[in-house]
Parts: structure tokens; C-alpha cells; sequence
């Protein structure tokens, strides 16, 4: 299945297998594209060669560091520019003192959970619709990425209520 090429917040749930799920859903792109994806480790040279990698396909990747505070304001611009921006939607964490993310609640595998807002609000904000999607480890295989759900664009609450239901 081909993805569109107007700007989209593609947001992966934090489900298989991380630098799978990122490839499946960039080789779904037939044209090139730019891909923006803001990541917490952003030092790691694994991690970002491998991210890199993804040029290979024939697209333009920008990595950033998801803890720089300007990091929003460069996905607000690239959004506006007609880029894709693949951001990882997590559960809620606390490590140490510090807590990444304000709850909201939803289900994940028909049990309740709670996840970050913070992608949905984003999307509010820049005018954008989403793309939910999660990614399936599959033995012996490169997996299956799955599009859970289009979140048309509109006010957070909202976004945030059909997202909870998907």
C-alpha cells in the first residue's frame, strides 16, 4: 500500500521491532521523499546510522534530537515545507525524577493503557491529519507494518478521543 505525499504526522506506536518499523513504513513511499524523525537517542552512532541507512532507498532522512528544545520548532517548519515526520508514540515514562509525556488513556491489545498526548497535539497545532500505525514482528520475516487508523486534523481533543478508540 502507497502512502500520500501531503504532510502527514506518521505516528508509530511503540510495538515490534523500532528501526523495522521506521524502514517498512519509508519504503512504502515510491517517489522521493524527506523524512524528518525526531529521536531520544540521538548520540547513539548506532542508531543513527541506521536511520541514516534509509537513504539508500532513495530518500532524504533528517534525524533530531527529540530532548532539544528546538526540535518542535523545526518539525513545525518541515511540516509546512510538505515533509514526512515519523514520530514513536510511547507509553507515558518516568526515569529518574524526570516523566516524558502527559497521559492520556486508550487500549493497546484490547487492555486499557495510557499513552502521550503530545503527537496528537503537535498534529493539532501544525494543521496536520495523522497516520496510526504499529509495526508486527513476524519470525524469519522483515514483519508487517500495519495502518491502524487516518486521524483527519482538528482540535486536539478530538484527535485525541478517535485516537484513543483506534
Amino acid at each position: 500500500q502507497r502512502l500520500p505525499h501531503s504532510p502527514y504526522l506518521l505516528v508509530l506506536l511503540h510495538t515490534g521491532e523500532y528501526w523495522m518499523a521506521v524502514a517498512r513504513l519509508v519504503e512504502r513511499y515510491v517517489a522521493p521523499t524527506r523524512f524528518v524523525i525526531p529521536i531520544w537517542n540521538y548520540r547513539d552512532p548506532f542508531t543513527y546510522g541506521a536511520l541514516m541507512s534509509l537513504e539508500g532507498l532513495g530518500h532524504k532522512v533528517e534525524i533530531l534530537d527529540s530532548n532539544s528544545p528546538a526540535t518542535a520548532l523545526c518539525i513545525a517548519r518541515r511540516i509546512r515545507q510538505g515533509h514526512q515526520v515519523i514520530i514513536f508514540s510511547d507509553i507515558p515514562v518516568s526515569l529518574n525524577t524526570s516523566r516524558a509525556g502527559e497521559p492520556v488513556d486508550g487500549t493497546l491489545f484490547g487492555r486499557a493503557a495510557q499513552f502521550v498526548k503530545g503527537p496528537m497535539f503537535l498534529a493539532s497545532r501544525l494543521g496536520c491529519p495523522v497516520l496510526l500505525a504499529g509495526h508486527r514482528v513476524q519470525l524469519g520475516s522483515h514483519g508487517q507494518l500495519h495502518a491502524i487508523a487516518h486521524i483527519a486534523h482538528g482540535e486536539v481533543q478530538d484527535m485525541l478521543a478517535y485516537w484513543s478508540k483506534a
